[in-house]
């Protein structure tokens, strides 16, 4: 995986001719966003997100059953989690840019 800086230095601020730099970011700024969307996206795709969202449902469905004062308390967090986890599955779906799939040795 690219580390920060290799990501950060193959980004450029500039985009089909328009600079980028005229918004209230610096260009270090924009480029350390960038480069942290993409690493969070190449660690988000290992994540068993599926398989945590299909826990979550057992769970909401099974812990009013076996305690339901339990998950009264603890229903509204998961449901914080839940979405979270929903949001970072969409976010996964995105493909990513050409220049982050092929790696850190070009």
């Amino acid at each position: 995986m690219d580390s920060a800086e290799s990501l950060r230095r193959k980004f450029s601020p500039h985009i089909a001719g328009i600079d980028l730099t005229e918004v209230d970011l610096t260009k270090e700024q924009y480029a350390d966003t960038q480069a942290k969307l993409v690493m969070i996206r190449k660690l988000a795709e290992h994540l068993p997100l599926g398989e945590f969202l299909r826990a979550i449902d057992r769970a909401d469905t099974i812990g009013p059953i076996l305690d339901s004062r339990l998950w009264i308390q603890g229903h509204r967090e998961m449901e914080k989690i839940r979405d979270l986890a929903k949001a970072l599955q969409a976010f996964v779906a995105f493909p990513l840019p050409a220049y982050a799939e092929r790696g850190s040795d070009s």
